[in-house]
């Protein structure tokens, strides 16, 4: 699962809009699967890739992910715990 969450994430930040959306519907069936310790890594991967993307389209499809993320996690706060701090 860390590898599949992981090429599905880097693909988020291709040129091609029709695969950054693919990958957008793609990553809103993954996201409720996830374990805890991948979830962490995946939330902490598409801050780094927030971090250093220029390209506002681009961008603007990882923090659509990164919500999508975060609204799951406030969905699961009592699954995850109080481990999350946002």
């Amino acid at each position: 699962m860390n590898l599949l969450i992981y090429c599905t994430i880097h693909l988020l930040r291709c040129e091609e809009y029709s695969v950054r959306d693919y990958t957008l519907h793609a990553l809103s069936k993954l996201v409720p699967k996830l374990e805890l310790a991948v979830f962490v890594l995946c939330e902490k991967q598409l801050i780094n890739y927030v971090r250093n993307t220029s390209d506002e389209m681009i961008l603007k499809t990882i923090l659509q992910a990164l919500k999508l993320t975060t609204e799951h996690a406030n969905k699961n706060r009592e699954t995850f715990g109080e481990t999350l701090s946002f």
